[in-house]
């Protein structure tokens, strides 16, 4: 595994992991807050016989002369892909060369269709359930059956307006329903007005 040197706590294994102490020996790092970061990425990917790069790392693999699967993420194949400038260029050769691009989301086939990707392979994401749970704080005696809906708020990618909508006209009709929602994204602030209507009162964890 090739990770940053200096992580976001989202990113970083031993946030997850209870028992490590420290990082494994089969771990490796490019310095993100290098001037050269590009660089050692490259360097690094030219050790192997085979690179699975995620999101835009495919770029990389361009320059390391190594074969490659893609992995994408999201707005690297949602946006960065379809933009008209050098990085969405190189994604999009990237994606050319790589012999395989997996994609774990299904509202990701409509631009691996637009960009005439033929050498894609959806794989859902696997949960380690008994890790990754809503640890809720709720009462069982409430009897609520309770959506958890953790994804950041980016309307035109995400489509969390018809979400918060369909949520709406459902607790109206069966008040035992409760939501958890993230405050993450740019329009976070608009799904929550959809919830603070004046014809819906409702009690929501943020």
């Amino acid at each position: 595994l090739l990770m940053e040197k200096y992580p976001m706590k989202s990113n970083d294994p031993l946030h997850f992991e209870n028992n490590l102490s420290d990082y494994p020996e089969w771990i490796e790092f490019w310095n993100n807050k290098s001037y050269n970061w590009k660089y050692q990425i490259i360097k690094k990917m030219r050790k192997f016989d085979l690179v699975q790069s995620l999101t835009e790392l495919p770029i990389f693999t361009l320059f390391s002369g190594k074969p490659n699967i893609s992995f994408t993420t999201g707005s690297d194949i949602i946006e960065l892909a379809h933009e008209n400038n050098i990085r969405g260029f190189l994604l999009r050769l990237a994606y050319k060369k790589s012999k395989l691009i997996i994609f774990p989301g299904l509202y990701m086939y409509n631009s691996i269709r637009k960009l005439k990707i033929k050498n894609a392979l959806f794989i859902p994401p696997l949960w380690d359930y008994e890790k990754f749970y809503l640890q809720s704080t709720y009462e069982k005696e409430n009897s609520k059956f309770i959506i958890f809906h953790p994804t950041g708020h980016v309307w035109h990618q995400k489509g969390n307006n018809i979400f918060m909508n369909a949520f709406v006209k459902i607790a109206k009709k069966y008040p035992n329903v409760h939501l958890i929602i993230v405050k993450r994204g740019e329009d976070f602030l608009k799904s929550k007005l959809i919830l603070e209507k004046p014809d819906f009162l409702i009690k929501s964890t943020i």
